[in-house]
């Protein structure tokens, strides 16, 4: 009787700790985007997913991406956009930008992550990164905006700690406070 209670509980853990390592994402290496290395991949994911990373039609992503600022029309911003991207060995799976707007003030701009690597978490990872970085460098309140129909993302935002701030037309604006995450 203890040998079948012993083999059961031991094959339970068995199991359970082989299903979290298969739900766990593998590690995901977070490094400084490079033009060289890293342009061709952002624009073509951009331009599969511009519905979900675009304000509008005409948006100039690479022009974006090329000069480091979330404005063409405000140089205060010209080298301020942080781009950092997720890669899996040698294979880069997605990105993240972001930027100090105000001194206590960030603002996510992209979060992009290849179809196939999508629901691993490493969405949830390179949003974590980029919210760190900005409370490290000052920031007490970040913000990040989406479509209202964009469902996972919503989800991923809150799950992490967003709350809407407002809702405007077809987005929604979250935002995340350095006070409610300690």
């Amino acid at each position: 009787m203890i040998k079948k209670s012993l083999f059961s509980i031991l094959t339970l853990l068995a199991l359970t700790s082989g299903l979290y390592f298969y739900n766990a994402a593998p590690a995901l290496k977070i490094v400084k985007y490079s033009t060289k290395k890293d342009l061709a991949f952002l624009i073509d994911l951009f331009e599969k997913n511009s519905y979900w990373l675009a304000p509008n039609e005409e948006y100039d992503f690479e022009w974006t991406i090329r000069n480091h600022s979330p404005y063409k029309n405000q140089k205060r911003y010209y080298g301020q956009l942080k781009i950092n991207m997720g890669y899996l060995g040698n294979t880069p799976i997605g990105f993240v930008g972001y930027y100090k707007k105000r001194p206590n003030f960030g603002s996510i701009l992209y979060l992009g992550v290849s179809k196939e690597y999508r629901g691993k978490k490493y969405g949830y990872h390179l949003l974590k990164h980029a919210i760190a970085h900005l409370f490290n460098m000052g920031c007490s309140t970040v913000e990040i905006i989406t479509r209202t129909n964009n469902y996972r993302a919503v989800t991923l935002y809150k799950k992490i700690g967003f709350k809407t701030s407002k809702i405007k037309g077809s987005y929604i604006y979250l935002a995340i406070s350095l006070k409610t995450t300690k």
